[in-house]
């Protein structure tokens, strides 16, 4: 069953938690997670954030199936999505960097206006992805914070991914998974239910911290400089995972959360590709022609 279905029909409507502040650095050191792919660093961290905002409603997203034949922005080749995020159409205050040295292609984005830690709405950039081949994929990008020297700070954005047949925060070995969902889907019993009698997954929850409207707050471990980091769930990193049934079109959003977060380069990857291939700076753009 697709999420998206799952979302809209969702009567109930649930508020995020009061975390606020600009991230959380968290989870267990250099594990292996999601199938196939190295986790990368993860520093442990202080805890979940302080603080709030006024949350947006809850909204399931643009809820359309994939169009095979749609217009997109950038396409999969070889397995992966490569996007320079300084090339994504930005709104509100999402500004163009060079300053920090070590990006990838012409610069960095960078959002200046302050933070919305419980409020999916601002700065809404939304990219269209085509999918050439049915899979489980994996979100990563090349991120750092853009102001003072704590992790933790600084060092997330909101991400989702609507249309896709299923979307979640993913732990643990590929034969007992820790699953985490955004909200309002994890407050789904029937849903949850529905995951935790899988054979594969051994848990599966709301994530620690903010979440609303289908977005997962995505933060960085230990970006002081240029690294791969993006994770969910505060003090207990997940992977982002986003699984397509289907070949074709979809839309990936962001909405800014965190003041001075820095966003570079954007991949999104089968999980069979390891690291270092995903990884290498050298890969060029995948847009579409």
């Amino acid at each position: 069953m697709k999420q998206l279905a799952l979302l809209l029909a969702l009567a109930l409507v649930a508020c995020d938690d009061g975390g606020g502040g600009d991230g959380t650095d968290s989870g267990p050191g250099g594990r292996d997670s999601g199938p196939g792919v190295d986790a990368g660093e993860r520093d442990a961290g202080p805890g979940v954030d302080a603080g709030g905002e006024d949350g947006g409603e809850e909204d399931a997203g643009p809820g359309r199936d994939a169009d095979p034949g749609a217009p997109c922005d950038y396409e999969s080749r070889a397995g992966m999505i490569v996007i320079e995020a300084e090339n994504l159409t930005l709104s509100e205050a999402w500004m163009i960097g060079t300053e920090n040295a070590g990006f990838t292609g012409t610069g960095y984005i960078e959002w200046t206006d302050r933070s919305f830690n419980n409020d999916q709405t601002n700065g809404p950039i939304s990219a269209e992805l085509r999918f050439a081949e049915a899979g489980l994929y994996r979100l990563q990008w090349h991120t750092r914070i853009g102001r003072g020297s704590n992790p933790t700070e600084h060092n997330d954005v909101w991400v989702r991914f609507a249309d896709a047949a299923d979307f979640y925060g993913l732990d643990g070995p590929s034969d007992a998974e820790d699953r985490v969902y955004p909200r309002p889907v994890c407050d789904d019993d029937g849903f949850m239910d529905g995951i935790r009698a899988m054979p594969n997954v051994a848990e599966a929850t709301c994530p620690n911290g903010s979440t609303g409207m289908g977005y997962f707050k995505v933060y960085s471990s230990g970006a002081r400089d240029w690294r791969w980091s993006a994770f969910t769930s505060d003090n207990d990193a997940h992977d982002i995972m986003i699984q397509i049934d289907a070949p074709g079109v979809y839309t990936m959003e962001i909405a800014a959360r965190a003041d001075f977060s820095q966003l570079d380069r954007i991949v999104i990857h089968e999980v069979s590709l390891d690291n270092d291939t995903v990884r290498n700076l050298e890969n060029e753009e995948t847009a579409c022609p």
